[in-house]
């Protein structure tokens, strides 16, 4: 299921652009998921949950791999996000490929981070305060899928 939400996700990202739609940004470095991702990971390592928090929707989805189910709304990403801030050290991010498209963006890569690695997709949505706001995050960590760097 987590998988398929992924999919149909990427698929809306990628779908193709109508004529006369804003200009598509492409690559790591310059879209708006660069920039979102580079202060969620300066946030997440100076342990300010409170501003972390500010990033997520109302109705934000977390989906991993270490959860047997997602994680849904603010509360419930706000208290696990407190714990495991104080639970991990720090956090290396790779990024692979960013996307965005309008009031939508995503950036996926490769983390690192107490020792484990594994990939993850985070989808920003531009909301109707026009501010961006974290709508889902899928997190995938390679020694559950049998995977070693």
């Amino acid at each position: 299921m987590r998988f398929v939400l992924t999919v149909v996700a990427l698929i809306f990202l990628c779908s193709e652009q109508k004529a006369g739609a804003q200009t598509l940004e492409h690559s790591v470095g310059g879209t708006v998921a660069d920039s979102l991702m580079e202060a969620w990971v300066q946030m997440w390592e100076t342990d300010d949950v409170e501003a972390v928090a500010a990033l997520y929707a109302d109705d934000v989805v977390i989906q991993t791999d270490t959860f047997a189910t997602g994680l849904r709304g603010h509360a419930a990403v706000l208290e696990v996000t407190a714990q495991r801030m104080a639970e991990v050290g720090p956090l290396v991010i790779h990024p692979d490929h960013s996307f965005q498209r309008g009031d939508m963006a995503y950036q996926t890569g490769r983390f690192l981070i107490n020792g484990e690695t594994g990939a993850y997709t985070f989808i920003f949505q531009r909301e109707d305060d026009r501010v961006w706001r974290l709508r889902y995050t899928y997190y995938l960590h390679d020694k559950l899928m049998g995977q070693t760097d």
